[in-house]
This record gives C-alpha cells, structure tokens and sequence, in this order.
C-alpha cells in the first residue's frame, strides 16, 4: 500500500507543482523533503518540510502543491515525500 500511496502523491503533486518563474530567473534547483501526515482515512492532515531545498520559493511551491494532494489510499501514518526542482 507505501508503494501505490507515493504514486498516487507523486501524480497529483505533478497535476499541482509549478517551477516558480523567479526561480528559474535565478537558476534556483533543489530537492525539498516533505514530512506528509495523513489521517485515519487517508486524507492529507499536514504536510511540512522536512529538509529544505535551500530556497524559499522551492520549499514554498513544493507545499503548496503538496497541500492539494487530498486523499491516498491506506490509514493514518506519516511519509517523507521527495520533490526535485531541475532546470533541464
């Protein structure tokens, strides 16, 4: 069930994460590391950072997304959650 809970977060964050324009103006990248709670029902409770990327506009876009995640399959339980930030 860890498996499908992290595919599903990892579709819906992508449906949400935006690379910050400001960000990509000054060459920003890094990885920030979210701390996901979900509830007993599966439902996103609280998210935070658990290792910051190094940059506030990446550690804020990366929560925001992750905010809109809603609900995963499985019960209550916490999850460290990658979000990579990469110009190409």
């Amino acid at each position: 069930m860890q498996g499908e809970s992290l595919r599903r977060a990892q579709a819906s964050l992508n449906r949400h994460l935006y690379y910050p324009p400001e960000a990509v103006a000054q060459g920003m990248e890094g990885e920030v590391i979210l701390l996901l709670t979900l509830d007993e029902t599966g439902q996103l409770a609280a998210v935070d950072i658990a290792r910051s990327s190094g940059h506030v506009l990446l550690d804020q876009a990366a929560l925001d997304a992750a905010r809109r995640i809603g609900r995963l399959p499985g019960s209550r339980r916490q999850m460290l959650f990658p979000v990579s930030f990469r110009l190409k």
